[in-house]
């Protein structure tokens, strides 16, 4: 997990300011930051505005007493999509307006459950179980010990 988190953290920077060179080498510097910005501030928009509409729709469920569980996992999706839009870079913006499109969140928010149910599943095959000896002792069973508290009434600051 540690090495997927280093190679996230160097390799897609430079990917990304390798592909935004690219674009300023065949159009222009001007054109590459223009775009930089532009989608920066088109993904502010359109993250705060579905951000808006997530919190109305969460503020509604909850009204009726609906538990809201698609719409933690929207909500998350939505903070990543802006959190994406606004970190400079081409790779980046496209991941960004990906999640801002249901359908997409949707098969992500799929996948998502899937993960988390292969991950309880196979969490279920360790789960820990208690046995009845006749004696009260099992192998599985954790040991009680007995222990005593020594109070010093005379000095109760030590």
């Amino acid at each position: 997990m540690l090495l997927r988190l280093i190679l996230l953290f160097t390799l897609i920077p430079f990917i990304e300011l390798y592909i935004l060179l690219a674009i300023a080498h065949r159009t222009s510097a001007q054109f590459t930051f223009s775009l930089v910005v532009a989608t920066g501030i088109l993904g502010a928009i359109l993250a705060r505005r579905q951000g808006l509409q997530w919190r109305q729709r969460m503020a509604t469920q909850l009204q009726r007493g609906e538990i809201p569980t698609d719409g933690i996992l929207d909500g998350l999706m939505i903070f990543i999509a802006g959190a994406l839009l606004l970190t400079p870079g081409v790779l980046t913006d496209l991941l960004g307006f990906a999640l801002l499109i249901a359908p997409l969140r949707t098969l992500v928010k799929l996948k998502i459950r899937q993960k988390i149910s292969q991950s309880l599943d196979s969490g279920v095959k360790y789960q820990y179980t208690w046995t009845n000896d006749a004696n009260g002792s099992s192998a599985d069973r954790d040991r009680v010990i007995d222990s005593y508290v020594i109070e010093n009434r005379d000095n109760p600051d030590n």
